[in-house]
């Protein structure tokens, strides 16, 4: 026996499989699990080896591009090509997998193993290792998916294929099954759903703020509002945040945000949210202020003004405070007072607050006025690829952040 040369041999002299296996980690696993959340997003890694040979069982390496123009994944049971949600790729996206943050298992689907059951994994593999090349296709399965085992299926052409199911047999004679006989059970579990209390926020959703920045010199200040996902006890590492809902495992899209007047005689007269992506210490751009907000104009108290009215546009007047010239605007006031996002962390969302003890007025860049713009809401993507929807609203009066 001896191995063809790249010059004289490719996939087309491929006439059979002498090793074809896939397992999760160890190529003696006939048939293995990987858990995996049912998200669309995260992928898990599962393993194909195989020893290609011409029909006198010499080897013939590939190139990894024949092995993958030949190489698929396919159910166990039924040797039907993936769909149902199942997909697999040989490319890794993004999104992190590690199967011990991955705890709830949904059971396997009645059936999906020959005769329901499964077989124990040998203690060795009775065929020599040299010579296996080794390809790794990243599988993905979307919510409402079943559980279900996985094969390999190696084409080399669309008479003369191979498997690892002896469901689907083989084009050629079935003296190997019983070799190739391997699979993978994917074990889903449902992406998670977070409380308030996983937020780390109190039971009624509030939110302790800690003061950032100069809060001295003028007559506003900020405050940031850590949000710290916990899930199963440990810090949640997150991938990005927006306003809309993640599409295909892109990150969200839309910046979010509110801004709200408290009353007039109440400690915060005004608050203008501002937030970065996690880990970022930049302010989003965009969300500071949220479009139409432009600017905020001084207001005086109306004539007998009583504690708890709000400010009359008719008094509206501008420069009656001792700020400098452009601290009406809100990237201004923000860069004034503090600049950069204080508390960043991967694993964290940051709200910050711009707040005035002084009354002023919302306007748009043409002046007009603008309406409190109170709650809004924030989708969030965590490194897994699950996706967590929060509410957030602000009273000014109360001086509470509160998510939902």
């Amino acid at each position: 026996m001896h191995t063809h040369p790249r010059s004289t041999a490719s996939l087309a002299d491929v006439r059979q499989l002498t090793y074809f296996r896939i397992y999760k980690t160890y190529p003696d696993e006939d048939h293995g699990t990987i858990r995996l959340f049912s998200n669309g997003n995260q992928q898990c890694p599962i393993k194909v080896g195989l020893i290609a040979a011409d029909a006198d069982e010499n080897p013939i390496p590939l190139t990894d591009d024949e092995i993958r123009s030949a190489l698929t994944l396919i159910f166990y049971d039924d040797g039907n090509a993936l769909d149902g949600g199942y997909t697999s790729s040989f490319e890794k996206n993004r999104f992190t997998w590690i199967e011990s943050a991955i705890p709830v298992r949904r059971p396997l689907e009645s059936g999906s193993r020959r005769n329901g059951k499964a077989k124990a994994s040998r203690v060795a593999i009775s065929k020599p290792l040299a010579g296996i090349q080794t390809a790794t296709l990243y599988v993905s399965a979307a919510h409402g998916s079943p559980g279900r085992a996985l094969a390999a299926r190696f084409q080399v052409t669309p008479n003369l294929f191979f498997t690892t199911s002896p469901s689907a047999r083989d084009s050629k004679a079935q003296v190997r099954d019983g070799d190739f006989d391997s699979s993978v059970e994917v074990l889903l579990a449902e992406p998670p759903f977070l409380s308030v209390l996983d937020f780390g926020a109190a039971s009624d959703g509030t939110v302790q703020g800690r003061k950032v920045g100069d809060s001295t010199t003028y007559f506003y200040w900020a405050t940031e509002y850590y949000l710290n996902p916990k899930f199963n006890g440990s810090a949640l590492p997150l991938d990005s945040v927006g306003l809309s809902a993640s599409v295909g495992g892109a990150p969200p899209k839309g910046v979010f945000g509110f801004y709200t007047h408290g009353d007039f005689f109440a400690h915060v007269q005004w608050g203008i949210s501002y937030y970065s992506q996690p880990g970022g210490t930049t302010v989003e751009p965009g969300a500071l202020p949220m479009p139409p907000l432009y600017s905020l104009v001084a207001s005086k108290a109306p004539s007998g003004a009583t504690e708890g009215g709000p400010p009359s546009a008719a008094t509206t007047t501008r420069g009656e405070h001792d700020a400098s010239p452009d601290a009406d605007l809100p990237q201004s006031m923000y860069q004034n007072c503090v600049g950069h996002v204080v508390g960043a962390d991967k694993h964290r969302v940051v709200i910050g607050i711009l707040k005035g003890n002084v009354p002023r007025e919302f306007r748009d860049a043409k002046d007009g006025a603008v309406p409190d713009a109170i709650d809004t809401v924030m989708h969030i993507l965590d490194s897994y690829g699950n996706e967590h929807t929060l509410s957030l609203s602000y009273d000014a009066s109360a001086d509470e952040l509160t998510i939902g």
